[in-house]
């Protein structure tokens, strides 16, 4: 198990716990008061964003190809299933897309209709099921960015009185597209949390620009690097272990498809001399 220095960070790639849990209502048969069920988006992938945001995030990178798949399900969350059949109408809610990008402090474009299908927009959990399901086509090698946000809500639901989710009601997908230091990397360093001879770290994409990846290659804080296309200059930032400070001799080398990093953390008190070499 990795170590964990502090797990609140932007981007960092949680497994989503139950989401029922989370609502803002109580649900439980022997709770007074409680809400026996909600109908809700389940987790299409692991937690993007906090839970404290209030439209849930879930990221998906693909290789630069035609087409993409990913299965939403919508979840009737009663005890033995839905009592009869439920029919659940899901809507594409730009608002909705518009809200999670203002909370996590991104600017990537609002998904426009040229780069997905929606399979369905009208769902039926069937009596005694739980969920149902819809497919998004999105097509990475049309993408002009490499995020679009499509923001998905559920619209109304009929043949039950469980009432839509407050917190998973509403999520967003952020469609994307690996950039090109998206990867596994081998890794060599030698800084004050512990050192790394030739082991295989990897790299994921979260900007036009920009890949995270765990401090030191162990811990589950997320660092994130930034190239600049301008001059292959790299800037590290983190939302933990702040703050940060970025060597000027930090770079990427498109030559050798290396990173040659070189920064510190906790105001100095921490230092990061890396290597990544693209594999």
């Amino acid at each position: 198990m990795k170590k964990v220095i502090n797990l609140i960070t932007v981007f960092i790639f949680l497994v989503g716990f139950s989401s029922c849990l989370k609502d803002d209502m109580i649900v439980g048969p022997d709770v007074p008061g409680a809400v026996k069920a909600v109908v809700e988006f389940k987790n299409p992938a692991p937690l993007g964003s906090s839970t404290s945001a209030s439209v849930p995030v879930y990221m998906f990178a693909s290789d630069r190809v035609a087409t993409s798949e990913i299965d939403v399900e919508v979840n009737y969350t009663g005890v033995g299933g839905a009592p009869n059949d439920i029919a659940v109408k899901i809507k594409v809610d730009p608002a909705v897309a518009n809200t999670a990008l203002t909370e996590q402090g991104v600017d990537y474009d609002v998904a426009s209709s040229s780069i997905y299908q929606i399979s369905t927009t009208d769902l039926v959990i069937p009596k005694g099921k739980h969920s149902a399901s819809f497919k998004v086509t999105y097509f990475p090698d049309q993408f002009t960015r490499v995020f679009a946000a499509l923001g998905l809500s559920i619209e109304t639901v009929t043949g039950t009185n469980a009432p839509i989710s407050g917190n998973f009601g509403k999520i967003c997908l952020f469609l994307g597209t690996k950039n090109q230091w998206d990867g596994k990397y081998t890794y060599n360093a030698v800084t004050s949390l512990g050192n790394a001879t030739n082991e295989t770290a990897s790299m994921k994409t979260v900007g036009d620009y920009s890949v995270t990846m765990n401090l030191v290659n162990y811990y589950s804080n997320q660092v994130v690097f930034t190239v600049d296309p301008s001059d292959n200059s790299v800037d590290v930032s983190m939302t933990t272990l702040l703050p940060i400070a970025t060597d000027p001799s930090s770079n990427w080398d498109p030559a050798t498809k290396t990173f040659t990093m070189k920064w510190s953390s906790n105001a100095g008190a921490r230092t990061y001399n890396e290597t990544y070499v693209k594999q």
